[in-house]
């Protein structure tokens, strides 16, 4: 139902209610507002002024620092292998046949201790997988692992280190020369070539003098020698073996990630 027009309360000319509610709003005490300004400023002496609040920022908590599985399991005595102290250095001794190993739970476990650098570790972990994939008598084991493989290898390869960048991608040039594994690896280019990109960055085209990655043996000005090696030749020898290994659709993979590449099969 709607309500019933009111009528008008007229004394002489005036509206009485219209008059009364005209007068309450003028006369009405405006309300002062208070504005936010910020904290220590001269502003916070003007009237009807607050300070804002000092942000509040909490403690910043590092994370943890990510313990890599490979420490553990060496340490545990869970690798079966030994490590031996020779006039040279060190020599790893597996105390099971290698043909007779769990490649599935192996494998990625060695491939994890890639990405340490801490000594004897890194050599136990290089030397290991090295084996492993020269004495795998089966592809299979290792291309079922595959993609368990990609990630610590990336995270290897992300490692600014000459020598231990060369040493990794002989590992990914052993890989792709696994049976079936070359095309295998195509999906994962944009993974495994992203840090390379620097070397080509630094040596467009790939196998220049830069001598980028080069190391310098000797002591003696004169007596002085280069290995003959260099990052940058390391770097186009695995893309090379990629490309041969990977089948027609592995150049213009590569090629995507790494623009400066040539093809080394001609005609492209």
């Amino acid at each position: 139902m709607f309500a019933k027009p009111r009528k008008p309360v007229v004394v002489g000319s005036r509206d009485i209610i219209k008059d009364n509610k005209r007068s309450i709003i003028t006369f009405k005490p405006t309300s002062e507002r208070t504005r936010l300004v910020p904290a220590f400023s001269a502003q916070t002496l003007q009237k009807n002024t607050v300070a804002k609040p000092l942000p509040h920022k909490e403690a910043e908590r590092k994370p943890p620092a990510r313990t890599n599985i490979f420490y553990q399991m060496y340490d545990g005595g869970n690798l079966p292998v030994r490590l031996d102290h020779i006039s040279r250095g060190w020599q790893l001794q597996w105390t099971q046949p290698i043909e007779s190993l769990d490649y599935e739970f192996y494998l990625p476990r060695f491939f994890e201790g890639l990405s340490v650098t801490r000594s004897p570790y890194q050599f136990i972990a290089e030397k290991g997988v090295n084996d492993l994939l020269d004495n795998c008598t089966d592809s299979i084991k290792i291309l079922s692992n595959l993609p368990f493989l990609i990630g610590p290898l990336r995270l290897a390869l992300a490692i600014d280190e000459p020598s231990k960048r060369r040493a990794l991608l002989g590992i990914l040039e052993k890989l792709a020369r696994v049976p079936m594994c070359g095309p295998a690896l195509i999906p994962y280019y944009r993974q495994l070539l992203s840090p390379l990109r620097r070397v080509e960055q630094k040596a467009p085209g790939l196998g220049g003098a830069s001598g980028l990655g080069a190391k310098r043996e000797g002591g003696v000005k004169g007596s002085e020698r280069w290995t003959t090696q260099t990052l940058e030749d390391a770097t186009e020898k695995v893309l090379h073996t990629l490309e041969k290994m990977g089948g027609p659709n592995a150049y213009i993979n590569i090629k995507y990630v790494i623009p400066a590449y040539v093809s080394c099969m001609g005609n492209r």
